[in-house]
């Protein structure tokens, strides 16, 4: 009796992990399955996956700006201000050199031709942490990587597999299914962030200075330990041969520098001085491209004195003033 009752047991967890797994893999809210073609009716919760949709939508723009989250506050209008063409926002939170180089790849083989790539060059797109949810696990990212790109990533299918029976995943095809946006709206990134919002002087960020550093403390603890790894030599090797390359098929390439607020800065001097040394080599090695006929934005002091509501939402990304500052350089 006890090994018939542990039999219907096993196959009782069997059953709702199968279950489980079908319901994930219908439902597939990370776009980790059956996603290709990318197309805008596709309804997913996969930050990468949106920026390719963005860049479909957005295909008649010249100017095309990728970054991670922190560049989420560069609108259109403050990008189209600075360069003077048509620009679109292609930031992806959670991103990093891998999913910048999927995504324009991805925007080459689709017939998208942006004349003008401004790439916000952060410290810690080189850090392959977020790798994982972004194109490790996503099928419809990892193959518009080129071969010596996906050799870094070594995705498998076990890997994606394994997110049917994860419970992130189980809830967010729960939010996808409760969600009452429609996959064709919001195909813009900071609409609402023009020159004259962003400067004017009774300009107030989204959050009070007493919030501030409240975010300040619980953000700088989730980015810490990045600073404190070295950069990773083969995500610079992708990200200097990307560059290159752009710029070998005739399209302009910009870089841009963003600073840290001051209060972050002296954190990473408290904790370990390594990660300010970090920091310091990969600002060189960015501006050291400029020899290679690239162009810079280098706004890595455009308001570093500055760490106040004015200019940062938290310990490292910017509001929309900070973002049109940079610009100014």
């Amino acid at each position: 009796m006890a090994r018939i009752g542990l039999l219907y047991l096993v196959l009782g967890v069997l059953g709702i992990a199968g279950i489980l797994m079908g319901f994930n893999y219908w439902a597939n809210p990370y776009c980790n399955f059956r996603c290709q073609p990318v197309v805008l009716g596709i309804h997913s919760g996969n930050s990468i996956v949106k920026s390719f949709q963005i860049a479909i939508k957005n295909s008649d723009k010249k100017v095309a700006f990728v970054s991670t989250s922190r560049g989420e506050r560069f609108s259109a209008s403050l990008l189209e201000n600075r360069f003077g063409q048509p620009s679109v926002n292609l930031s992806q939170p959670g991103g990093d050199v891998m999913s910048k180089i999927a995504l324009l790849h991805f925007a080459e083989e689709s017939g998208i031709k942006f004349e003008h790539i401004v790439w916000f060059a952060d410290f810690h797109e080189l850090m392959p942490l977020s790798t994982d949810p972004t194109v490790r696990k996503s099928d419809v990212v990892y193959r518009y990587l080129p071969d010596e790109e996906r050799s870094i990533i070594q995705a498998s299918w076990y890997t994606r597999v394994l997110t049917l029976l994860d419970h992130q995943t189980l809830e967010a095809a729960f939010a996808l299914m409760n969600s009452q946006r429609t996959a064709s709206e919001n195909w813009e990134i900071g609409n609402q962030w023009t020159r004259d919002v962003c400067m004017a002087p009774d300009f107030r960020a989204d959050v009070s200075e007493a919030d501030l550093e409240k975010k300040m403390s619980l953000v700088y603890g989730a980015f810490a330990k990045r600073f404190l790894q070295n950069i990773d030599e083969r995500y610079f090797r992708a990200f200097q041969k990307e560059i290159l390359r752009l710029k070998s098929k005739g399209t302009k390439v910009t870089l841009v520098l963003g600073p840290i607020p001051p209060q972050t800065l002296k954190r990473m001097q408290e904790a370990n001085p390594l990660a300010l040394r970090n920091l310091k080599d990969y600002t060189d090695r960015v501006r050291r491209l400029q020899q290679e006929g690239v162009d810079l934005i280098d706004g890595s002091d455009a308001f570093d004195s500055q760490g106040t509501a004015l200019f940062w939402e938290d310990a490292m990304h910017f509001s929309c003033r900070g973002a049109f500052k940079i610009l100014e350089r």
